[in-house]
């Protein structure tokens, strides 16, 4: 749900980067999955929906006449339905399956979006032969907000995701997307998990 929800995981990592995508469809706003407070046994899960809703009719939420997007979007309420949401999390490092299949974790400290600064290329230190399938998700939330009470007041709203491209057996891109009425960089840089 839109309810801060602590997992707490069945094993003692040290350095954990958690990915956790793809919620389920019991309610049909868009919606994201952000992670928290990812500690050595345990994360914060949420899930999150921008904050403005562009479209004529609404489930009670209040319509917006002279908002930038249009008459008759709707400011999100901030709440969402349960949902499930699969995760994996992996000590960072590289690790070699019993198969000789190669995986590489990290992260990534930036405050770049796509509207300031662009992509940051990350050097992968595992070499890969092929083009590695690449997962990302942003593991913090230190700049942003929800503020539905006062959503002009220019502070990003927790519905931010990562976008990559450009993947390569040796590096990858990636950056940030806010939601589309925020433009710029990150207030502060948040930390990016790969998989």
């Amino acid at each position: 749900t839109h309810v801060v929800q602590t997992v707490m995981l069945d094993h003692v990592f040290v350095n954990p980067v958690v990915i956790a995508q793809s919620p389920t469809f019991n309610e049909g706003e868009p919606a994201i999955v952000r992670i928290s407070n990812v500690t050595a046994t345990s994360f914060d899960i949420q899930i999150v929906e921008p904050t403005r809703i562009d479209r004529t009719t609404g489930d009670g939420d209040n319509p917006v006449d002279n908002d930038p997007i249009g008459p008759g979007s709707l400011l999100n309420n901030g709440t969402h339905i349960a949902e499930t949401v699969s995760f994996i999390v992996m000590e960072a490092g590289t690790h070699v399956l019993e198969n000789g299949t190669r995986i590489e974790v990290g992260t990534i400290v930036t405050d770049n979006t796509t509207d300031s600064g662009g992509y940051v290329t990350h050097d992968l230190g595992a070499n890969f032969a092929g083009t590695p399938a690449i997962l990302t998700q942003i593991q913090t939330i230190n700049g942003t907000t929800v503020n539905s009470s006062n959503p002009g007041n220019g502070t990003p709203s927790l519905f931010v995701k990562t976008r990559t491209r450009n993947t390569s057996g040796d590096s990858f891109q990636v950056t940030m997307e806010m939601e589309e009425r925020f433009t710029g960089s990150m207030p502060t840089a948040e930390t990016i998990g790969y998989i």
